[in-house]
């Protein structure tokens, strides 16, 4: 019975000690999780399939994105065990995709390296489609056939006599413009062409077909290759600005060809020209106050040359200033505008600038003020904006976060001395005046607000203010000066001296015949600030169409307008493809733009909005009229195409609110017109335009309709 019992007790004490070894092991096992064998097998050229194994059982998921800084998409094995397979789908071909494998237990987490794969190529089964076809110039002896395609593509041609195709024109390089020149055809003679496109997969287009008759004499083969409408025109003309000058022309026939700018001790800048006969360029990063040499250097369809000179000079809008006695400043003289010039950048949240973690030496450093990332300019009359500060939206992956802004500004100081300020910014945030760095709020962080001094010298000082925007979590941005200050729009480029987006042109206040809005998408005052284009149009900043809707909208100034035609779209030189789907309920956050003129006339026109959802137009006839409207904005004027214009009916009728007549408008003549006759003539009520007094008034008022 002793031996039995000390065996018993020995049996007991070894039990024991393996229940409490057994459970350590264990642990320890778990703590030393680890992914063996990670393996990746491409199905196709939009899904892959990676694989791993554990060496004890876990639940697993992977992290990808495009940037291995950023992997912002991820998806989960949550079934524990020990081999693991996820596939990843809906990728894009011929790209780099980097990824992390994550593996957790109850007790344990571990990650992989991040790796990275490229997708092989998508299969692409779709056919290139066909848009904008146009006998686009026709001749005697010649005639050019154009067409656009959604991909790059080939091109291919057939023609001939009498619905015969016996002739072809092609080429194997893939674009996005077909322009094919036809020549050695007959005067006066009937011509049918096909034509179509192949891309990269070889998916050929629809074949279209189209007949013309070339011109039964062929006076314009044999003539010379002539220039006309040639812009600048004048001294005044809006086309010329202080440091841009935007040439626009017409030819006679379809011409190609390049234009170069030279003035004393500056580098020639050229800009070339494709076929058209409707020809326009913007060079700009000009002198101001300095006359260039203008060379136009063109060739025809038919080969013939034409070379031609002019002399213009860009205007001066600058003045100097006495600052604080150790240097003059120059700034731009907006007459009695008031507010901060401000341009707006917009960025994906896969672009690596915004990875820039506290950035030194302020807004050189980070690159977020390029030129390439620029989406509009406006003229800003504080910069209060509070924390849902969200001014920017084109549909790129993060909106309508990860954003920049820089406002520029001429600021007035009436006597030396400290004045105050106070800034709130969630992120970046900088202050610079006279070009030196007084408030660095770099990195990204929560909003907190901080009030200081400015010790300024009397006089006119320049004061840049730039935000950064860089997290998914809110937008603040407040900035306020000391009321003493006063401030005026200056034009700044880009910090980086890529080059501006936007020009000022100099102008007067007084509207004379109409506005002396010209050419101008953002003004104030006697001073406009205008979209640098290849066109007189205002900038555009995204091309818009809602699913609900086949409606196209241009994004300017971050107001949408409605392009009228397929024709107006053209005159925009706006490219079919560039169009984004997206939601009506989505589109509508752009305000719709109210004020609008076209490039060769100085009316500005208010759209005014019928109860039966019509749009008309009314002119605003004179800068004091402009003004009595308290919604009216310089800034939200913007320069569309004659066609957009003229599709919007004239108001016919107007009438104060608070008084029952209404008057009928013509030629600027307004003429009382009873409830009878409105009655007589069937003329809707709701079409009569409820204006202000001034505006009223600014008609001369003529005898009754009967």
């Amino acid at each position: 019975m002793i031996k039995t019992s000390k065996l018993t007790i020995y049996l007991i004490l070894v039990i024991f000690f393996f229940s409490l070894v057994l459970p350590l092991n264990l642990v320890k096992a778990d703590f030393d999780l680890q992914i063996l064998d990670i393996s990746l097998e491409k199905l196709s050229g939009s899904s892959v399939k990676i694989k791993w194994r554990t060496n004890v059982s876990s639940t697993g998921t992977i992290r990808y994105g495009l940037n291995e800084y950023n992997l912002n998409a991820f998806i989960t094995d949550n079934k524990p065990a020990t081999w693991h397979e996820v596939v990843l789908s809906n990728l894009a071909g011929e790209t780099n995709y980097y990824y992390q494998v994550t593996v957790s237990t109850d007790l344990a987490e571990t990650n992989s390296f991040i790796r990275k794969f490229k997708t092989d190529e998508t299969k692409d089964n779709e056919a290139p489609s066909i848009t904008n076809r146009d006998i686009s110039f026709i001749a005697g002896t010649l005639a050019v056939v154009a067409w656009d395609t959604n991909e790059a593509a080939t091109t291919f041609l057939e023609y001939g006599r009498n619905e015969s195709f016996t002739r072809s024109i092609s080429s194997s390089k893939r674009v996005y413009s077909h322009q094919v020149i036809i020549k050695g055809l007959n005067p006066g003679a009937d011509y049918s062409v096909r034509y179509y496109s192949k891309d990269k997969q070889g998916n050929r287009s629809s074949v279209f077909e189209q007949k013309f008759t070339t011109r039964s004499n062929n006076n314009i083969d044999q003539a010379g290759l002539i220039i006309s409408d040639f812009r600048p025109n004048s001294l005044d003309d809006p086309n010329v600005g202080d440091t841009s000058l935007t040439i626009s022309f017409k030819t006679n026939r379809w011409a190609k060809g390049r234009l170069t700018l030279k003035a004393n001790n500056t580098k020639t800048k050229t800009q070339n020209l494709d076929h058209n006969t409707y020809h326009a360029a913007v060079l700009d990063n000009l002198k101001p106050a300095t006359k260039y040499n203008l060379t136009v250097y063109l060739t025809d369809v038919y080969g013939k040359k034409l070379e031609q000179s002019y002399v213009i000079e860009t205007k001066s809008t600058y003045f100097e200033t006495p600052g604080n006695g150790i240097n003059s400043v120059g700034a731009v003289d907006f007459g009695a505008s008031l507010g901060y010039y401000g341009q707006y950048y917009n960025f994906s949240e896969n672009d690596k600038i915004i990875k820039i973690k506290d950035p030194k030496n302020g807004p050189k450093a980070t690159g977020w003020y390029e030129s390439k990332y620029f989406s509009f300019a406006q003229v800003d009359p504080g910069l209060n904006f509070g924390c849902n500060f969200f001014p920017i939206n084109t549909n790129l992956p993060g909106d309508p976060y990860y954003f920049a802004v820089h406002w520029s500004a001429a600021i007035e100081v009436p006597a030396t001395g400290s004045y105050n300020y106070s800034i709130s910014s969630d992120d970046d945030s900088w202050v610079l005046i006279d070009g030196q760095t007084v408030v660095d709020q770099g990195g990204t962080r929560k909003a907190k607000e901080k009030n200081g001094l400015f010790s300024l010298g009397v006089g006119t000082h320049t004061i840049d203010i730039y935000y950064a925007e860089r997290k998914p979590k809110g937008a603040c941005m407040s900035f306020v000066l000391d009321p003493r200050i006063t401030v005026r729009p200056r034009h700044s480029g880009p910090i980086n001296g890529s080059g501006g987006s936007f020009e000022l042109i100099d102008g007067g206040a007084d509207f004379g015949n109409g506005s002396a809005l010209e050419n101008g998408a953002v003004g104030t005052g006697g001073v406009i600030v205008a979209g640098i284009s290849n066109t007189v149009y205002t900038h555009s900043s995204g091309l818009f169409r809602a699913l609900e809707s086949p409606d196209v909208y241009t994004i300017m100034n971050g107001q949408r307008h409605y392009i009228s035609s397929p024709g107006s779209f053209n005159t925009y030189a706006y490219r079919w493809e560039e169009i984004k789907m997206t939601s009506q309920s989505r589109l509508e956050k752009y305000p719709r733009a109210r004020l609008i003129k076209s490039p060769d006339k100085a009316t500005i026109y208010y759209l005014y909005q019928r109860p039966e959802n019509q749009w008309l137009k009314i002119a605003l006839n004179s800068p004091t009229v402009f003004i009595s409207y308290p919604e009216n904005y310089w800034g939200n004027v913007i320069t569309v195409t004659e066609q957009d214009v003229n599709s919007y009916p004239n108001v016919r009728f107007i009438k104060t609110a608070d008084n029952k007549d209404i008057y009928y408008l013509k030629n600027n003549i307004r003429h009382l017109i009873s409830r009878e006759v409105f009655d007589r003539e069937g003329y809707n009520p709701h079409e009569a335009a409820i204006v202000n007094q001034v505006h009223m008034d600014s008609y001369l008022l003529s005898e009754p309709v009967k």
